[in-house]
């Protein structure tokens, strides 16, 4: 019985594997290409100058460096940065009916003149966790 079997799955693989495509022949084409086109010769004009817009940025942020309900953080906060000859102030603000102390860097600065500011100030006197900055109202 198992010669049978192995001699009728031989027979199915011939039947198979003779089983194919055929190649179709196809058609040579010709390819014809376009005559070239005579092009007028342009000539170059003088280049124009491009100038880089000037941005001017406005002096009217501040760097908010605390903000905390314990007025004694904020006030040991501005005692060391007046030591390092940085002039603050200190403002008070009611949010949610809680009183807030907040410390700012005095004088008005540009956006990226507050950023720098701001990231000296955070890695020089490791005071401070954060900062912000205020567009000035």
């Amino acid at each position: 019985m198992k010669k049978v079997m192995y001699f009728i799955l031989l027979c199915i693989l011939i039947i198979l594997g003779s089983c194919g495509k055929k190649e179709i022949e196809k058609p040579e084409v010709e390819v014809q290409t376009p005559e070239p086109v005579a092009v007028e010769e342009i000539k170059p004009e003088e280049p124009v100058e491009i100038k880089q817009p000037v941005i001017v940025e406005k002096k009217d942020f501040q760097l908010q460096l605390v903000a905390s309900k314990d007025i004694y953080i904020v006030e040991r906060t501005q005692e060391v940065l007046s030591r390092h000859s940085y002039k603050t102030s200190m403002t008070k603000r009611y949010k949610d009916g809680e009183l807030f102390h907040r410390l700012r860097i005095t004088g008005f600065l540009t956006y990226s003149e507050a950023c720098d500011l701001g990231k000296r100030i955070k890695n020089k006197l490791h005071l401070i966790a954060d900062y912000w900055i205020e567009k000035v109202k």
